[in-house]
């Protein structure tokens, strides 16, 4: 069975015709299908009218209507999520892709045992209707830039940028998909367990319909996925290592020129200068080979390979000067440009041809799926460490899940109550990062037992956070003014996980009547001191009176509760009806978030569960709360605690960061890397 997949944006206009060709085309298949359009909330109606063609007696025909949600490549992971097939596709809505390729697509998968097969461009056969010249440029420009990310990607696959293609369920079926923007193809061939690739030609036919989804947004988006593919391969250390590998070559030939060659044996200047490049020319081959691309050296050893290796690494090394000096020239003598900025751009031209030429041609063993099986297929789940345990999804129960990003677990009793601080620096300490497979939550698992969790909050105690108050206050004033837009003071609020009481001071200044649910003995009791009323225990052993509360706040902590869902459902008894709960946690499909991947910094031991804004407003819908906004939540912070943050990170700047530290401690910035959300939501009449 063939599950084909749509994502649309405002596609109403196009959307019938898209469903009446595509549904000819899959019929032509000789198995069964079905089309699957995913709407990320279209405000035209696309989703209605995806309803209505469906009802028409089209059972094939399926929607999945996202809310909160706008990016193509996550909605073509949501409708593989629900897709029946063992064959998956994806496809555009705006018909540029030519739905009646389909069936040879399909039998080139069936008939020829490819795993992949990609809708192409750039083969024969394939092109692009009416592009100008400068998108064709700004096309060849991405594909080039996805070849240098993804070494040999263009060796065997043409048009890396497609988002026209078929592949088996089993190449993603281990596989936890994180794109970001547009290109899914790219997280598919970085991640994907496949062997063979097929291409078919296709023409790229313009819109007839509406207009252009590519926007500046979708450009970062890109770029942003290029980089985190980069990080997680590995690729971005290889570029590190072959510029640092350049570097020491660029200072060998000045030395071998002007030190040896030039003074001491005074050889005329081209040939000290001829000279001073071939040893340069040899150091850096001989580090790039045992340094850069050792895995290519141990996979294809002998004399012969190296010789060849050798001969093309000359070849070109010597076009990329041949090319960093046309630049030089064509910048300086064509364009007027200053020479020192035509020197930079000319050996960034030919240090990117040199890069780009010798890890997809010379060290091109390098792409193979056997040494790219750190990338290519999950990572290896944690064992099951003393005292750990598995949980399933907590937002639809499944027990199925895909390992994100692998981390390390310990014995559940080596685990301190420090790393459940809220000033926790335990950045990047976490057991694994599992993704469902149903729902797509992000959550920890195996981790400690509730009972463990528990009794380390209970024992928490944090010295930092107290110092750090008064950013916490300027925080809570900068977000009252959004909450008081759906219910305005007097009435109660409860804030649980209050710890110090920060935001009921802030919101008793208002004129709210307050109290608080803290697990922690040491937060509770300075909170109660300062006049609040304040139960010492978790949420669900409170005892409070149900209905009691016209706002309930939970700030920064449903990613640290065993049972989310259960939680909420707690909360929402404890509201009046139509009362209001507010609460912010991090977003794990921001930008900022993705494109750190598994380095983003709150990824940490004492998080259990991770939200999206559409998982997130699925388990608020769930527990019974209708979400009224949904927005980036900012933080207020003094330079000192940042400083300390990004020392925690950036541990090899730790030193310099903790001493620039010290003398900010009154200097108070705005932090906002969007990876931060608010949301309000009213109680739904039950």
């Amino acid at each position: 069975m063939i599950s084909l997949v749509v994502p649309t944006y405002n596609e109403r206009a196009n959307i019938a015709r898209l469903v009446e060709r595509t549904g000819a085309a899959l019929a032509q298949c000789s198995e069964d299908y079905e089309l699957i359009i995913v709407d990320d909330g279209s405000p035209d109606g696309t989703g209605d009218e995806v309803r209505r063609l469906a009802a028409e007696g089209r059972p094939w025909l399926r929607v999945l209507v996202r809310e909160y949600e706008r990016d193509l490549s996550t909605a073509v992971v949501a409708g593989w999520r629900i897709a029946r097939g063992d064959v998956l596709g994806c496809m555009d809505a705006d018909l540029q892709h030519p739905p009646e390729l389909l069936p040879r697509m399909l039998a080139e998968l069936r008939n020829a045992s490819a795993d992949v097969v990609v809708g192409s461009r750039h083969v024969t056969g394939g092109g692009v209707s009416r592009w100008s010249l400068w998108r064709r440029f700004l096309s060849w420009t991405a594909t080039l830039m996805a070849a240098g990310i993804l070494p040999g990607t263009l060796g065997k696959i043409s048009d890396p940028m497609s988002g026209f293609f078929l592949l088996r369920a089993t190449v993603i079926g281990r596989t936890a998909l994180n794109p970001i923007g547009y290109k899914i193809l790219l997280e598919v061939l970085a991640r994907g367990d496949y062997s063979r690739l097929a291409e078919v030609p296709y023409v790229f036919e313009e819109r007839e319909v509406g207009g252009s989804k590519m926007t500046a947004r979708t450009a970062v988006q890109y770029f942003a996925h290029l980089v985190r593919i980069s990080l997680d391969s590995g690729e971005a250390t290889r570029l590190a290592r072959y510029a640092l590998v350049g570097a020491t070559g660029a200072v060998i030939n000045v030395a071998m020129t002007l030190g040896v060659f030039l003074s001491r044996f005074d050889w005329p200047l081209p040939a000290a200068a001829l000279g001073g490049a071939g040893v340069a020319m040899g150091n850096n081959f001989l580090w790039n080979e045992m340094f850069t691309f050792r895995d290519a050296h141990l996979a294809q050893r002998g004399g012969a390979h190296l010789a060849m290796r050798f001969i093309k690494f000359c070849a070109f090394s010597f076009t990329g000067v041949m090319l960093s000096l046309a630049a030089i020239a064509a910048l300086h003598y064509g364009l007027h440009f200053d020479f020192p900025w035509s020197i930079v751009f000319g050996v960034l031209v030919g240090g990117l041809w040199n890069f780009f030429m010798n890890s997809n041609v010379t060290w091109a063993a390098w792409w193979d799926r056997k040494l790219l099986s750190r990338v290519a297929l999950p990572p290896v789940p944690v064992g099951s460490a003393e005292g750990m345990v598995y949980v399933p999804c907590n937002l639809c129960g499944s027990r199925d899940f895909k390992v994100l990003y692998a981390g390390r677990a310990g014995s559940a009793s080596a685990l301190t109550e420090q790393a459940f601080r809220c000033t926790s620096l335990q950045h990047g300490d976490f057991t694994n990062i599992v993704q469902c497979s149903v729902c797509g939550l992000l959550y920890e698992s195996p981790r400690e037992p509730e009972e463990i969790i528990e009794t380390r909050y209970e024992q928490v105690e944090d010295a930092v956070y107290e110092r750090e108050m008064e950013g916490r206050v300027r925080t809570y004033n900068s977000m009252m003014p959004a909450i008081e837009k759906y219910c305005r003071p007097p009435g109660r609020v409860l804030d649980v996980g209050c710890y110090l009481g920060v935001f009921l001071d802030v919101a008793r200044a208002r004129g709210w009547q307050t109290a608080g649910v803290e697990p922690s003995a040491w937060a509770a009791e300075r909170t109660r001191q300062r006049g609040h009323q304040i139960v010492n225990a978790p949420l669900r052993l409170s005892n409070l009176l149900p209905e009691s509360f016209e706002l309930v706040t939970l700030w920064d902590v449903i990613e640290h509760l065993h049972d989310p869902l259960g939680q909420l459902r707690e909360i929402y008894g404890l509201v009046t009806p139509g009362g209001i709960f507010a609460l912010t946690t991090m977003d794990t499909g921001s930008l900022y978030a993705k494109m750190c991947g598994r380095r983003w910094p709150w990824y940490m031991r004492m998080h259990l569960y991770y939200f999206t804004r559409g998982t997130l407003a699925r388990m608020l819908h769930d527990a019974g709360f209708e979400v009224l906004e949904i927005a980036r939540a900012k933080r207020i912070v003094s330079l000192r605690y940042f400083l300390e943050k990004a020392a925690a990170v950036l541990s090899p700047l730790a030193p310099l960061l903790d001493l620039l530290a010290v003398p900010f401690g009154s200097i108070y910035v705005t932090i906002d890397f969007g990876d931060n959300i608010m949301v309000i939501s009213r109680k739904r009449p039950s």
